[in-house]
């Protein structure tokens, strides 16, 4: 994932990232809770989001903010995880599970996120046919997520 401004707030990101993201576990290196941060502005207002954060939370916050430094991609089994649980849908999409298929994909992208819990029933049917999804790929992601 790229981020551009253009398109997105940094304070939107730390929303999301907050909404998401599990702050409270102690985890493995590369599990961990971490907000990289490019610039001092960015770093601030890092600092700022985990202290309201921390503010409101009655459990303890293990959430680091660490400057960015060089990014290594995951190795190519954790590329879309939970969206190659579904190899059926996978094979229908006609991606291949590298680079240039699943791991750059929109439309994976798109699939990962609702398979993996994120996103409503709803908003998947609204946006499905944008997607280019066949009937029985739609059908099959909604009896998959009990839609």
């Amino acid at each position: 994932m790229e981020y551009d401004p253009s398109t997105t707030t940094f304070e939107d990101l730390l929303r999301l990232f907050w909404k998401f993201a599990d702050p409270f576990t102690c985890q493995k290196r590369q599990y961990m809770s971490v907000i990289f941060y490019h610039t001092e502005e960015q770093k601030q207002k890092a600092e700022e989001s985990l202290a309201k954060i921390r503010t409101d939370s009655p459990q303890d916050i293990v959430t680091k903010i660490l400057p960015a430094g060089k990014f290594y991609k995951a190795e190519d089994y954790h590329q879309k995880y939970l969206l190659k649980q579904h190899s059926w849908l996978v094979k229908s999409l006609d991606l291949d599970e590298d680079e240039v298929g699943i791991v750059k994909s929109h439309v994976a992208a798109r699939l990962s996120a609702y398979v993996s819990g994120f996103g409503t029933h709803q908003g998947f049917l609204k946006e499905a046919k944008v997607l280019g999804l066949d009937k029985d790929q739609i059908d099959y992601i909604v009896e998959e997520m009990g839609w």
